[in-house]
């Protein structure tokens, strides 16, 4: 237990670390992903440590998603789904093949709805560009896919910006999207 109250952040202290919202710290916390204590009025609050250390596993840095895509196309459904930030595994097609809970909960589309869809044309039609889809399906021709942005998806009237990565495993020739929430207010870039 943490005797210090000052080395305590609140929920929206972690959640703005993360880049992600208040909402989805509590639900990690429930889910044990990240550690909480509770205060007397049963409030959460999270060490520094714990944010760091989950801000690690998540991006490595605030400029890049650095998910170990090449270890994606061995984990297991349920270590997919743990991870907590979104994937999506795609083939060759743009159809989807894996779609994981922490995407699901991000764009709030089941994978059941989502799996079999095409990533650019039904999913993700505000990809459906020369900046996103053109460049990927470009890099898949190729054989040969790693390629970081930061976007800003325009659904449902929700403008969301994420870092974005999408990576070919050679290995497997199979594709994955990673997504990763960015703090509100960020812009759109391009390619790097």
């Amino acid at each position: 237990m943490v005797d210090e109250m000052d080395d305590l952040l609140t929920t929206q202290e972690a959640a703005e670390r993360l880049g992600v919202g208040p909402t989805t710290i509590k639900r990690w916390a429930d889910e044990g992903r990240i550690e909480a204590v509770r205060t007397l009025g049963g409030h959460r609050r999270f060490t520094v440590d714990s944010v760091e250390k989950l801000h690690r596993l998540e991006v490595g840095d605030a400029d890049a998603v650095h998910v170990v895509p090449e270890g994606l196309a061995r984990m297991t459904s349920a270590e997919i789904d743990a991870l907590p930030f979104g994937i999506i595994g795609f083939d060759d097609d743009a159809r989807i093949t894996v779609y994981n809970r922490a995407e699901s909960d991000f764009a709030r589309v089941s994978p059941e709805r989502a799996v079999g869809k095409h990533l650019f044309g039904e999913l993700a039609p505000c990809m459906n560009n020369r900046l996103v889809y053109g460049r990927v399906m470009a890099a898949i021709r190729q054989g040969e896919m790693d390629l970081e942005m930061d976007y800003v998806f325009s659904f449902k009237m929700r403008p969301r910006a994420v870092r974005l990565r999408f990576y070919r495993d050679p290995a497997t020739a199979t594709n994955w999207l990673v997504v990763k929430q960015r703090p509100s207010g960020a812009d759109a870039g391009t390619l790097e």
